[in-house]
């Protein structure tokens, strides 16, 4: 069997890592794209022949007022109203004296509300690796390690340790995974090995108060790595 990789491990690295690890960018950049506009794009001259999703992982959600302790928010003046709604003020305590709010000493703050989710979201799809079978029959796997990361996009008033207190993880998530997929292949048959990363999303809004008095609406998009999927090609 013939197998080439396609690039150099580190082209390969590179490609990949531009697709999962530029956070806030990869949103903000369109590869979490609706699931429709995936299938119309990217079938377009490619025979899918196979197709198969990992297990979804047990996304580790924490307890809100937990990720309020870990990710800094504790800093901040913050509670949480009977909807779920995280208010967060922007100036911290001092000492005893708490926020002193006024017109010379303006308070900020940000209400977060997760609106809907969470929704299944899928990145691009990525070559993985290209073979030819042999004149047996013969297989062809990919077996390589990826980065994958949280992400959100949007325009954010407030403070990413806020919205991602709001949804319950932490928006800048980062952390390597394997991508394993083996597919069959017949004589002369060339396939490729695609794969791609699965996200549950969210849909959060920001109200951002200067005291009482409303002064922007910011809708934003918060998504959790999930899993893998893969799928054999020929062009």
């Amino acid at each position: 069997m013939f197998v080439k990789k396609l690039g150099v491990v580190f082209s390969f690295l590179f490609l990949f890592g531009a697709v999962f690890f530029v956070g806030t960018s990869l949103a903000s950049d369109g590869t979490l794209i609706d699931e429709n506009l995936k299938e119309n794009n990217e079938n377009e001259g490619v025979e899918v022949l196979e197709e198969h999703e990992e297990e979804p992982s047990s996304n580790n959600q924490l307890d809100k007022d937990v990720l309020v302790k870990e990710l800094g928010v504790k800093d901040q003046e913050h509670y949480f109203k009977e909807d779920g709604t995280l208010v967060v003020y922007d100036k911290q305590n001092d000492g005893d004296i708490g926020i002193m709010c006024g017109s010379y000493s303006p308070c900020l703050r940000s209400e977060f509300t997760v609106t809907d989710g969470p929704n299944t979201s899928y990145g691009s799809w990525q070559d993985g690796v290209e073979g030819t079978g042999s004149s047996t029959n013969s297989s062809l796997s990919l077996s390589t390690s990826v980065g994958v990361s949280n992400n959100y996009s949007g325009s954010l008033s407030g403070t990413v340790s806020g919205l991602s207190a709001s949804v319950g993880f932490n928006v800048n998530y980062s952390t390597n995974v394997t991508a394993s997929y083996t597919t069959d292949l017949s004589p002369g048959q060339t396939k490729v090995i695609q794969y791609r990363g699965i996200f549950d999303r969210y849909n959060v809004t920001e109200r951002r108060y200067s005291n009482d008095q409303l002064i922007a609406t910011n809708y934003l998009t918060a998504s959790q790595y999930s899993h893998l999927g893969y799928r054999a090609i020929t062009r």
